[in-house]
C-alpha cells in the first residue's frame, strides 16, 4: 500500500528498495546465526532435505547501505529495486560455506518431511527454511548501483566473530540444541 502511494506522487524522486532475507553480523533474528551455531558448535546436526524447497536470496546488510548512500547521490534511477547481495544459495551451500571458512567438518543429517514428521519435528523448526518458491530479479540494482556485493563468506566470518565475543550463546531462533542431539542420540 505504501509503495502505491508513493509511486503515485509523480513530483517525488522516489527509489524503493526490496530486501530479502536481510543478514549481518547485528541481525536480531538469528535465523543465520542458527545455522553458523551448529556449525560452529556441532559435530552433527539436521539438515532438512531442500530438494523441493526454494533457494534463498539473501541481502547483506552492508550491501543495502551501501546502495542506500549511493542512492542519494544517483541521477538515472528506476523507482524499484529488488537487492540481492550473492547469488541465490540453499542452505546447505550456506552451511557448507560456513563449515569451510570456520575449519569444521560437521555431519550433516538429510531428513525428509517424513522423516522429520517421524521423529516429531517440524520443517518450520528450521530458520530460513521455505516451503515456497519464489524467483526474484535483481538485474536493475547490479546494473544501476555499482559496488563489489559482500561475499557471503566473509560476512559469516563477521557473524562468527561477533558472537565469538559474546561466547557463541544458543540461538533464540529454531529447535533447542539439546533437543536436536536427543533426536540424533534415539535415530
Amino acid at each position: 500500500e505504501m509503495e502505491r502511494l508513493l509511486l503515485a506522487q509523480p513530483d517525488v524522486d522516489k527509489i524503493i528498495f526490496r530486501p530479502s532475507y536481510i543478514y549481518g553480523k547485528y541481525d536480531w533474528t538469528e535465523r543465520f546465526y542458527y545455522w553458523l551455531y551448529r556449525v560452529q558448535n556441532c559435530a552433527r546436526f539436521l539438515l532438512p532435505d531442500e530438494e523441493k524447497r526454494q533457494q534463498l536470496s539473501l541481502t547483506n546488510a552492508d550491501d543495502l547501505v551501501t546502495a542506500l548512500i549511493q542512492a542519494i547521490e544517483i541521477q538515472n534511477h528506476a523507482n524499484i529495486y529488488n537487492t540481492i547481495s550473492p547469488p541465490s544459495i540453499t542452505i546447505r551451500e550456506l552451511v557448507s560455506t560456513a563449515a569451510k571458512a570456520y575449519g569444521k567438518e560437521p555431519e550433516l543429517i538429510i531428513c525428509n518431511d517424513d522423516e522429520l514428521e517421524k521423529l516429531s519435528l517440524q520443517p518450520q523448526q528450521f530458520p530460513l527454511l521455505s516451503p515456497v518458491g519464489f524467483s526474484i530479479d535483481d538485474t536493475l540494482w547490479k546494473k544501476d548501483f555499482q559496488f563489489t556485493r559482500t561475499p557471503v563468506s566473509s560476512t559469516l566470518l563477521e557473524m562468527r566473530d561477533y558472537k565469538s565475543t559474546a561466547g557463541f550463546p544458543k540461538p533464540l531462533a529454531g529447535l533447542d540444541a539439546e533437543k536436536e542431539a536427543e533426536v540424533i542420540k534415539n535415530m
